[in-house]
């Protein structure tokens, strides 16, 4: 047990130094955020343009949507900064040769990889997710309880962390090919269904 709680200590370290390195980079920082809500701004006119031609999808109206967008958003946030690094491991680690030198490390490998996060513009899907959230609790006049907070926060963390595990299963694909960004990538992906109600969808993809 103590090994893990030094290990997350450890991980969560390597995080605040990855952002510290971050906020070095202002411009950089600020372009990639804007670039971001752009994304994001996208995404919102489409469900938007979704909504002038019905009233409800699977029951969910325009606002219910958009809550459901706005947690998603949160988790996917978290997980994208928390667990980004795992698409260099075939580009990065493997092609270089430098996943020997982390084997050699009094660290686990798993530890090293995704504790040296870059993405900065997942904290914008994070932001931006919250924010959203915090609009339509409002305008569905839902009581924003301690509970509920807590709700979201649990929800919020458990889904980044399900993100973060199926990114981590498609990463051994690096073992076989330097192009494993590519393949956790399109598997990663499978996050956008879960912007919409799962009664949309048949039996396959719902499993």
């Amino acid at each position: 047990m103590k090994n893990i709680i030094d290990n997350i200590s450890l991980y969560l370290s390597f995080l605040k130094i990855s952002l510290k390195e971050i906020l070095i980079y202002r411009i950089d920082c600020i372009v990639g955020i804007f670039s971001q809500l752009i994304v994001q701004s996208v995404s919102l006119i489409f469900i938007f343009i979704v909504f002038q031609n019905t009233e409800n999808l699977a029951g969910w109206n325009f606002h219910q949507i958009l809550l459901l967008y706005g947690v998603t958003r949160i988790a996917i946030g978290i997980s994208g900064y928390c667990f980004d690094a795992l698409y260099d491991i075939g580009p990065k680690y493997m092609r270089s040769g430098d996943f020997d030198k982390i084997l050699l490390r009094p660290v686990h490998p798993l530890i090293s990889i995704i504790g040296d996060s870059r993405e900065f513009v997942s904290l914008a899907d994070f932001f931006i997710g919250l924010g959203i959230t915090i609009y339509m609790l409002i305008k569905l006049s839902i009581p924003i309880t301690i509970l509920l907070i807590l709700k979201i926060i649990f929800f919020s963390i458990i889904g980044a962390l399900i993100i973060g595990a199926i990114n981590t299963i498609f990463s051994i694909s690096s073992f076989w090919t330097y192009k494993s960004n590519e393949v956790i990538w399109s598997f990663y992906r499978i996050y956008t269904f879960t912007e919409y109600p799962i009664d949309i969808y048949n039996g396959f993809i719902k499993i």
